[in-house]
């Protein structure tokens, strides 16, 4: 009996960086679709309480200062510049650190990336290396007009912005994508090929 033919492989090079919307976009996808699977909504819930939390503190030191301000002027003016200081820095910071994020884990997809879909699974290679997924560890693909993402456990996720890939048939990609992971799903179901 012969061996099958490998099948062919199929690749992107990334053409250009991500602008700022569309990282801002693809975060939001992220947020939306993994995020959400994994701690997310925890996060999210300890983040709203916190800024809960520290509304009350500051309109509770305004109204302390609002009472203080006839008998002691000075003391009254402490909270408020307290109150005001930690919403502000409170606020910056959780800005800052989202962007500090934002900003680290975008840039890492680079001009020249390279996205292939094999016969084993998806391979990226970039500037930090090769990363290799193979098709049991996608958990759900996402294929729709502006980007293609592969779910994966752990709150990760292989992301295409499909803008990024100029001259390229990345619709053709994600379609070829698509087809390997549900015939692989298939296969896996069964027990054996279609």
């Amino acid at each position: 009996m012969t061996e099958p033919l490998p099948l062919p492989v199929f690749e992107l090079r990334q053409t250009r960086e991500l602008s700022a919307r569309e990282q801002w976009d693809v975060t939001h996808l992220y947020r939306k679709v993994i995020w959400r699977n994994g701690a997310g909504p925890l996060y999210t819930t300890l983040i709203y309480l916190s800024y809960g939390f520290g509304a009350f503190l500051a309109l509770s030191i305004l109204m302390a200062a609002k009472r203080l301000d006839a008998t002691a002027p000075t003391l009254a003016g402490q909270l408020v510049v307290g109150a005001l200081g930690y919403a502000v820095f409170m606020v910056a910071e959780r800005w800052w650190t989202t962007r500090l994020y934002r900003a680290k884990y975008w840039t890492e997809r680079r001009t020249g990336d390279l996205y292939a879909v094999t016969a084993d699974g998806i391979r990226t290679t970039s500037r930090r290396g090769t990363f290799a997924c193979g098709w049991d560890s996608i958990e759900t693909v996402i294929n729709n007009d502006r980007h293609l993402l592969a779910v994966l456990p752990g709150a990760r996720g292989s992301f295409i912005v499909k803008a990024a890939f100029e001259g390229q048939d990345v619709d053709g990609f994600g379609t070829e994508l698509v087809r390997r992971w549900q015939e692989h799903r298939a296969v896996a179901a069964t027990g054996s090929p279609t």
